[in-house]
């Protein structure tokens, strides 16, 4: 009986020994640290567009084989000595799939390098996403006002967020004070 038992264990320790591993799990990358364009599965885009003195066109990001998001340069005089200029990013469709990192005022954030652009982040899918806005006017008590997270910054990662029919996109587009330079995203 005893030459059975050893026999018996021998044989299945054997057979277990031999069974294959069971797939391993491969976990997509979910999140992006700001700046980050080399780590395994970013996909990275150098644009380097100039949006000094107004000579910029929308600038439309395409992620999920349309058009998602876009930069908005407004320039515009409203009498001969005061002007406005806008610089905003909104999503294409809103109120639907297209998401911007923002702060408790609804201003797009400014990320420093190396944070990271998670879900936990507070986001939104509204129009009118004001990077910076510059009010002048030459008027008698005439007022210079400067709106948003980038005012007299020198650069800085913006989070955004795209949810497509099969993939997410998420990731950050580096904007100056006047000019947008690259991006990176990673898709799940």
């Amino acid at each position: 009986y005893m030459g059975y038992r050893f026999f018996l264990y021998f044989f299945l320790v054997l057979l277990l020994a031999s069974c294959k591993k069971g797939p391993q799990i491969i976990h997509k990358v979910l999140d992006i640290k700001a700046g980050d364009s080399t780590s395994p599965g970013v996909h990275y885009v150098k644009i380097n567009k100039s949006i000094q003195n107004g000579h910029f066109a929308d600038f439309y990001f395409q992620f999920s084989g349309a058009n998602d998001l876009f930069i908005d340069n407004t320039f515009t005089w409203e009498n001969p000595v005061t002007s406005i200029w806008i610089f905003s990013i909104n999503p294409v469709n809103p109120l639907n799939s297209e998401f911007i990192c923002v702060d408790p005022k609804g201003f797009p954030v400014q990320l420093p390098f190396g944070d990271l652009i998670s879900d936990t982040l507070r986001w939104t899918n509204k129009s009118n996403n004001v990077i910076w806005e510059e009010a002048h006017s030459g008027m008698p008590n005439g007022y210079d006002d400067l709106y948003g997270n980038w005012q007299h910054s020198t650069e800085g990662f913006l989070g955004f967020k795209v949810v497509g029919k099969t993939m997410t996109y998420k990731g950050w587009i580096r904007i100056g004070l006047y000019y947008v330079k690259d991006y990176a995203y990673v898709e799940y």
